[in-house]
């Protein structure tokens, strides 16, 4: 799970770099209206995710441990036949 959280981020930071890189200018109003929202997501999304690659490993390990243990109890019956 904290390997797949890595790969999101850095896709993410990969994809945000493209965009730096890019010349915003060339976009009409709508499409630099649409990449900054991204972006703004984008940075969100990334520290989310920074919280998540330490924490989520660690919550599915609990949701894996044993919370109760029961005992069962347990009858045994012997037949015996009637020409012994």
């Amino acid at each position: 799970m904290k390997t797949l959280l890595e790969e999101q981020r850095d896709r993410i930071l990969k994809q945000f770099d493209q965009y730096e890189t890019q010349q915003l200018s060339l976009f009409n109003p709508d499409e630099r209206r649409q990449i900054d929202s991204d972006r703004r997501h984008w940075e969100k999304r990334v520290t989310e995710l920074e919280i998540e690659i330490l924490s989520e490993p660690e919550r599915i390990q609990q949701t894996y441990q044993v919370k109760a243990e029961r005992v069962e109890p347990v009858g045994v019956v012997y037949l015996w036949p009637m020409s012994s």
